[in-house]
């Protein structure tokens, strides 16, 4: 042992060990405070403090809980408590992974070994948020921005989905591809594109993907296949369907009555009323 007073610069008092063995602090025969050769020290137990901080200063660029031994459970952890409620942040071992963030003794923030981050709320970008996810910005146009860097064929887009206990029972995906056309995939347990606009403006309605040159068309492969305009739920004002294989074209009157009708495979016109050319009847 060695027992030191030194009243000269610098003035202190030292007790410790002058060999490599360590110096320990004992409590009923218990060593409470230990500190090696190297200067580490391992408190038994707790420390507390009922007033003042507990600062940590280090050159290097760590402070750290060292997990080097232990189960495959073991986990280290971060604690801030008050009477209101407690920050936990924790890590797991390499085999479970992971880092933890806890507020009032739930789970918030999981950021998993592979690189996923699993948010137990909502999440708020420039606002308190109202929704699972809520953007907010005052400046120019606000956007949300999904990125493919590999020019990938299929580019790039957001997928929604709706499930029954677990199993998918619709769903639809918006995306713009590697050539600049705007795309809406919709469906139930899987999609069909049924919306494009390509990149020189066309826009197309229906399932079939083949480039078109008009600038709206809708797809009517079926019979009774439709296009149709309407005035409420129940009127419609002009109809335009697939007759097997052929058009036919059909205006209606207030009354949801047909009063006009073209059939592009006779070539037939049906009219319901007077037929007015120059102001004059026949």
């Amino acid at each position: 042992s060695d027992w030191d007073y030194h009243d000269s610069s610098p003035i202190r008092m030292s007790i410790g060990t002058s060999t490599s063995h360590s110096f320990a602090i004992k409590t009923a025969d218990t060593p409470r405070l230990t500190i090696d050769s190297s200067g580490n020290s391992t408190f038994a137990n707790n420390i507390s403090l009922t007033t003042g901080n507990i600062n940590f200063l280090q050159s290097g660029s760590l402070i750290k809980t060292d997990l080097s031994s232990g189960g495959t459970t073991r986990t280290s952890e971060i604690e801030l408590y008050s009477s209101t409620g407690a920050l936990i942040l924790r890590t797991d071992n390499a085999s479970t992974g992971g880092i933890e963030l806890h507020t009032e003794g739930v789970k918030r923030l999981d950021v998993q070994r592979d690189g996923k981050s699993v948010f137990a709320g909502s999440l708020g970008v420039g606002v308190v948020p109202a929704q699972r996810l809520s953007v907010s910005d005052g400046g120019g146009v606000t956007r949300i921005l999904v990125e493919n860097t590999n020019n990938a064929g299929a580019g790039a887009g957001l997928q929604f989905l709706v499930k029954n206990a677990g199993t998918i029972v619709g769903q639809s995906t918006t995306r713009t591809d590697n050539a600049g056309n705007y795309s809406i995939f919709t469906g139930t347990t899987s999609e069909t594109e049924n919306f494009r606009i390509d990149a020189l403006g066309n826009t197309q309605i229906g399932s079939n993907t083949v480039a078109t040159s008009e600038l709206l068309q809708v797809q009517a492969f079926s019979h009774n296949q439709a296009f149709s305009g309407k005035s409420s739920a129940t009127k419609y004002l002009w109809f335009l369907r697939n007759e097997n294989g052929s058009g036919r074209l059909q205006l209606y009157n207030s009354s949801s009555t047909h009063t006009i009708e073209f059939t592009g495979a006779d070539g037939n016109a049906d009219f319901d009323g007077i037929i007015t050319t120059n102001s004059s009847s026949s």
